[in-house]
């Protein structure tokens, strides 16, 4: 069974350094500019175990909007990409990716969101965390505005192989809260490797327990071939 827990919209500037242990290093790679539209989920224990990579087990927030949420859905509409010189890395324009997310921890004492899937466009496959899937990528905004103020996302993801994801949400615009963050992300495909994230961003809760459920409609869509992670 799998249980809705949170929707969390986020518009974010940060910088990205690579890291790997045990090397206690910092390059910076680049620059990014996206909004993000998370949703986090609670899936069954061992479909997540299965996804961990060997000492690392699942770490669930035990209070906050990620309340009890196992499995995190990054929806990435990215617009500007540069290097820390300020060059544009994103030569074909703004794209828009998935990311597959548990939060973990490990026997070492790391934790963090631990990436074990996702989908990208064929050229950036399988990007910086060995895990992104080639596939065709396909994002529509809508924007309404009067009594009945909305925005809509249709987002849909299908790789050659027959995997697949789509996501449809309507909500009621909120104004963001600033914040800023200083996090490590792991990859499952890499055991050692991270990325370090550094910025800005303003989130806006769309429905988590506890707060105003501002989502007036959404669907949810997967499909997943043996042996992925969907």
């Amino acid at each position: 069974m799998v249980s809705a827990s949170t929707r969390v919209k986020s518009f974010v500037v940060l910088a990205v350094l690579f890291g790997s242990a045990p090397v206690d290093a910092e390059t910076q790679t680049e620059i990014l500019d996206e909004a993000r539209t998370v949703l986090a989920f609670k899936v069954p224990d061992a479909a997540v175990a299965g996804a961990l990579p060997t000492g690392w087990t699942a770490n669930v927030a035990p209070s906050g909007p990620f309340n009890g949420a196992n499995f995190i859905v990054v929806l990435i509409d990215r617009k500007l990409v540069t290097d820390p010189k300020g060059q544009t890395l994103t030569a074909g324009g703004p794209s828009s990716l998935s990311v597959l997310v548990i939060p973990g921890k490990n026997t070492s004492g790391a934790a963090g969101p631990v990436v074990v899937g996702g989908f990208i466009e064929p050229a950036g496959a399988p990007g910086a965390y060995g895990a992104y899937t080639a596939a065709t990528t396909t994002l529509d905004k809508k924007l309404h505005v009067g009594a009945d103020p909305a925005e809509e996302e249709t987002w849909s993801f299908a790789s050659k192989e027959g995997d697949s994801l789509d996501v449809h949400l309507r909500f009621t615009p909120a104004s963001p809260v600033p914040s800023t963050f200083d996090s490590r992300t792991y990859s499952a495909a890499k055991p050692g490797f991270y990325r370090i994230s550094r910025g800005n961003q303003g989130n806006a809760l769309l429905r988590a327990p506890g707060a105003a459920d501002r989502v007036q409609h959404h669907g949810y869509g997967q499909r997943a071939t043996p042996g992925q992670v969907l």
